[in-house]
C-alpha cells in the first residue's frame, strides 16, 4: 500500500510519500499566494483561514472559529477515528473539539505511516 503523508503548517506544507525517504516543503507564509500552493500541493489552500496568514488578517477569535470550522468539515468528509492537531499555532486554541487532540507535528509523518502499516497487513 502506498501512502501519502500531509501536514500544513502555519509557514510550510511538508508531503512525504511512502518509498521516499525525504520528504517535500513548501513555504506557505506570508508571500506564499493561494496559486503557488494549490499547484504545489493541490488542493490544500487553507493557509488563509487556518494558517499563519489567517491568523493575522482574521484575528484569534475568528481565526479560532475557521480552524474548528474546518476541523468538523474535515470530520465529517472524512470519518476519522481520531484527529491530531498540530502545529506552531495550535497552542493558540482555547478547545478541543470531541474526536481531537494535540499531538507534535513530529510524529506526524511517522504517526501516518504507522496507520496504514497496520491496515494494510
Amino acid at each position: 500500500m502506498r501512502v501519502l503523508v500531509i501536514e500544513v503548517g502555519g509557514t510550510h506544507v511538508k508531503v512525504l510519500a511512502t518509498g521516499k525517504r525525504a520528504h517535500r516543503q513548501v513555504e506557505s507564509g506570508p508571500p506564499m499566494t493561494a496559486e503557488p500552493m494549490v499547484t504545489a500541493v493541490k488542493p490544500l489552500a487553507y493557509e488563509d483561514y487556518v494558517g499563519l496568514r489567517g491568523l493575522n488578517r482574521l484575528g484569534k477569535k475568528r481565526w479560532r472559529q475557521h480552524v474548528l470550522l474546518v476541523i468538523e468539515q474535515l470530520q465529517v468528509a472524512l470519518e476519522p477515528d481520531d484527529v491530531v492537531i498540530g502545529g506552531g499555532n495550535a497552542k493558540r486554541l482555547t478547545e478541543v473539539p470531541m474526536g481531537c487532540r494535540f499531538g507534535d507535528n513530529a510524529n506526524a509523518f511517522i504517526g501516518g505511516f504507522k496507520l496504514w502499516k497496520e491496515h494494510a497487513t
